[in-house]
Parts: C-alpha cells; sequence; structure tokens
C-alpha cells in the first residue's frame, strides 16, 4: 500500500510523493527493460527506507552510497531524504583510496554498498540486494517515519582544478530546483534518457527533473545511445558535448525517429558547428544549459544565441542573477571581461568544512564559481572559460577554450584540448593535443592558429589517440601537461 506523509513543513520528497500518487498507474522508469511505475516507486521507497532502519540507519546519520544499479541507487538516495540522513555518494567508478579521501572528511555512521563493490574503512557497512532486501519487504503494510526536516545530499565537485568541494544541497533547495528546471520542461510525461549514470551529480538531478515532470526515465547503459532511445521512444535526450559526437560518428540514424527529439547539452562551452551538425544530422530541437554543481542551470542558449556570439551560454534563466566582476570587485560594465558571479534561491550558500573556499567564492550573496566571461548589452552571457585554466606567458592571458575554438575549425580535427606547460622564461607556454581521423600535418594546423590567435597561438601542437578525461567527460588537462613537459 502506499503511505500518507504528514510532514512538519512542505518538501521536496513530499512534492514527490504527490506526483507519485497521482500518477501511480503511468511508468516511472525502465530498468533493465522492466518497466516500474510511479505507485511502485514510491512503495520501493518505502520498503528501502524500512529495510536501512532495520539495520540501525536513523534520521541525522551520514551515511555513504556505493551502488552501481541505477535504480537501487535511486531508491536509496531518496529513502535517505525521506528518513533526514545525511549522504554522499562514493561512485563504484572511483578507486578506493579516491573514495576514501573523501569518507575521511565526513563523520559516516553508514556506507550502504552494492554486494560485490568495495567499501572505504572507518564506518560499518550495510550490503543491499534489490531481490533479497527490498522485494521481499512485506506489502501489507509499510510503517510511515514521516519526513525528517534536515536532510542533505552532499554533491562533489569534479576535482580537477584541486581538492573536491563539498556541496550540501537541503530539500528547499531541491525543492526550488525542481520548480525552476521543470519551467523549462514539456509537461506531456516525456521519455527521458541521460548518459551519465545516477552516481554523478548532474545524472541525479537530471533523474529528479524526470520525476517531477511525472515522465518516464530509462536506465540503460549496455545499448548505444541511438538503440536505446528508438526502442523506448525516447522523447527528450540530456548529454554532454563529447558524448553526442559519439552519436553522430554512429550510421544508420533514423532521421524522421531524430527529428521530433528534444536534445539537451549540458556544458560550458558548445561549439556553434557542432549545434550545425546536431541539427543537420538529427534534430532542430537543441539547447545548451550552462550551469555549476553549486548552482545549478544558471542560462540556456540555442542555435541562434551561438550564431550572435559563438561564446554565448544564453540568457539567464528567471530567478538567476548574474554579475561580472572586475579584478577591483567593481562590477564591470557591459561589453568587459571579469569573473561571473551568481545569485539565486537555488545556489548553495558554501562548502562543508572549507572555511578558506567559502571566503574565495561565497561573498555577500553572491556565489563566485571560478568562471570568466561577458555580458552584452542585450544581458546575454558569454563565457570564455574557467580561470583557474587561464595560461599567463609573458603577461599576456590565453585561455583553452580560445585556441581550442579555432582549432576546432581546421579540416580534419575531430577533437583538441589546449593546455600550459611550464616554463621558466615565460611563465606558461600553450600547447595543444589534437584527435584526427587520419595523420594530420600539426604544422599547416598551427599555422591556421596563428592566424586567428596571433601571439595567443599554441607553441606546441600534438596528435593524441584520446583526449584524457574523468569519467564526466572533462578534459584533464594536467595529465596532458604531465606528458609534454618543457
Amino acid at each position: 500500500m502506499v503511505s500518507t506523509l504528514t510532514p512538519a513543513r512542505p518538501s521536496f520528497i513530499q512534492a514527490f510523493q504527490s506526483i507519485a500518487l497521482e500518477n501511480a498507474d503511468r511508468v516511472c522508469v525502465i530498468t533493465s527493460g522492466v518497466e516500474v511505475r510511479y505507485g511502485a516507486f514510491w512503495t520501493d521507497i518505502l520498503k528501502t527506507e524500512r529495510f536501512m532502519r532495520a539495520q540501525g540507519v536513523q534520521p541525522g546519520h551520514w551515511v555513504s552510497i556505493t551502488i552501481k544499479d541505477q535504480y537501487v541507487h535511486s531508491l536509496v538516495s531518496l529513502a535517505l531524504v525521506k528518513m533526514g540522513c545525511r549522504q554522499i555518494c562514493l561512485p563504484s567508478f572511483e578507486s578506493t583510496a579516491t573514495n576514501q579521501l573523501l569518507a575521511d572528511r565526513l563523520p559516516l555512521n553508514w556506507q550502504l554498498l552494492e554486494p560485490g563493490l568495495a567499501g572505504v574503512s572507518g564506518a560499518p557497512v550495510v550490503h543491499l540486494n534489490y531481490a533479497q532486501d527490498i522485494a521481499t519487504q512485506a506489502t501489507a503494510w509499510i510503517d510511515d517515519f514521516g519526513v525528517a526536516e534536515d536532510a542533505l545530499i552532499v554533491l562533489t565537485s569534479s576535482g580537477t582544478t584541486g581538492s573536491q568541494k563539498l556541496i550540501p544541497v537541503d530539500q528547499d533547495v531541491l525543492l526550488k530546483l525542481y520548480v525552476c528546471m521543470t519551467g523549462g520542461i514539456e509537461k506531456n510525461h516525456p521519455v527521458i534518457y541521460q548518459k551519465t549514470s545516477v552516481e554523478y551529480n548532474i545524472g541525479k538531478r537530471w533523474f529528479f527533473l524526470s520525476l517531477f515532470s511525472a515522465g518516464v526515465m530509462v536506465f540503460s547503459v549496455e545499448d548505444s545511445t541511438e538503440t536505446v532511445c528508438q526502442r523506448y521512444g525516447v522523447t527528450q535526450l540530456f548529454i554532454s558535448a563529447y558524448q553526442v559526437r559519439q552519436l553522430l560518428n554512429q550510421t544508420d540514424m533514423d532521421a524522421d525517429y531524430w527529428r521530433h527529439v528534444q536534445i539537451v547539452l549540458s556544458g560550458s562551452k558548445i561549439e556553434v558547428g557542432l549545434l550545425a551538425e546536431i541539427r543537420q544530422k538529427l534534430t532542430q530541437k537543441v539547447s545548451i544549459r550552462y550551469g555549476s554543481t553549486e548552482s545549478s542551470v544558471i542560462s540556456r542558449a540555442t542555435y541562434e544565441d551561438l550564431e550572435v556570439d559563438p561564446d554565448s551560454v544564453g540568457i539567464p534563466v528567471p530567478g538567476v542573477s548574474v554579475k561580472i566582476v572586475l579584478a577591483d570587485g567593481q562590477v564591470a560594465p557591459n561589453g568587459e571581461r571579469g569573473v561571473i558571479g551568481i545569485q539565486s534561491d537555488i545556489c548553495i550558500k558554501g562548502y562543508l568544512f572549507d572555511d578558506a573556499l567559502n571566503a574565495k567564492h561565497f561573498k555577500d550573496g553572491w556565489f563566485y564559481p571560478g568562471d570568466v566571461g561577458t555580458l552584452t548589452d542585450s544581458g546575454m552571457l558569454l563565457y570564455h572559460g574557467r580561470a583557474d585554466d587561464m595560461m599567463i606567458m609573458n603577461g599576456i592571458n590565453i585561455f583553452p577554450a580560445e585556441i581550442e575554438k579555432a582549432a576546432m575549425s581546421f579540416p580534419g580535427v575531430l577533437e583538441c584540448a589546449a593546455f600550459s606547460m611550464r616554463s621558466k622564461s615565460h611563465g606558461a607556454i600553450p600547447a595543444l593535443a589534437v584527435v584526427a581521423a587520419d595523420e594530420m600535418n600539426l604544422d599547416d594546423l598551427a599555422a591556421y592558429c596563428r592566424q586567428s590567435l596571433g601571439i595567443r597561438a599554441p607553441r606546441k601542437v600534438v596528435q593524441v589517440p584520446a583526449i584524457p578525461r574523468n569519467p564526466q567527460g572533462k578534459v584533464l588537462r594536467t595529465a596532458l601537461a604531465g606528458n609534454f613537459v618543457r
């Protein structure tokens, strides 16, 4: 049976329960080809809570999740929110050593593990198997423990610019995030597929978006994107620029099917050429979302925005204020480059256990993610790159994004990544790694870059079989630099 919640105040989980009850007979999740309806999904959440409480997990406890199965991971995550626990994902794809570094920074009470996956030291383990521990829970009655108010989902940054940040998201922020994100999403029960697992921050957020859109989320990792989308009639595809390039390389695409699919690209910078190719081969319904883990969606851009300016990430979404700040702390006039500042109700107010980072990134109610940008007179936000990625060569500021934009227009370049080689004489020397289908004349590419970039052009160009990336698809520039030390 489906219980009725009586929380102390409106909450994220209460809002989801209402959706689950209203859509009890609608399909909620397709996992391993099996359809699960909203009513059954909610019942599974209650069963999961009951099982965890029986093992000793209680409201207020700090709990880590290392569960690869996306359906079970989702059940556990939502049950912990309902219980008022503080949760963090220690991903199955990370090494035990990396997860241990995160665990050591938190007062963990429990680890929830999928059988066969490694845990960390320092906290007792609960192994959780759906078939044995959830599905077998009695359905004749299910305890309704109500909803606690102090739940936290602790997200983590990618760690590409240093140690991972601990990003606390509470129920209020989650609920406001749902209201904001579903404002621009079709309400006709979309069928959603994302290439990113719910073990990732963005994967979990897109899954919540699917739930609050009363949509269907498809969990599938075995098959190609093309196969999954057509098999289940996907109407919305959430995908990164790196992943969509792989999709475009597939053959025998069904043009009639794809023109009805809405594609949402995540990432700070998408080349106008890539959007043009998507519109030509797949669908006209494509958009870009620029944001951060701390603030979620900041702006949305279309192909038309990139035609106006290839650096565009669109207009800030309703409820999000953006300003550009100069080195002296003053607000930059329109058209002038500076550091991006963000203010919104769905932005967190600070990191956990890190006063130094809070002083750097949070000031007077504004969050500074470390991105460099410009606001135009029309209110469009232009993104120029990460401040941490900026190279300074002989006093000249150079961003990887401007090198990459120039190189991607050279015939034959499939992927590229700019990086910095350290130099005692010059400070930093810009370099470029490229992936090409065939052997490329690197001297010609270097000359091509010099034509548009001048002194900012890469001094060294290398061809590589693949660009090193972390599991989220972000370029590992330090790994590139380590292979080409000057």
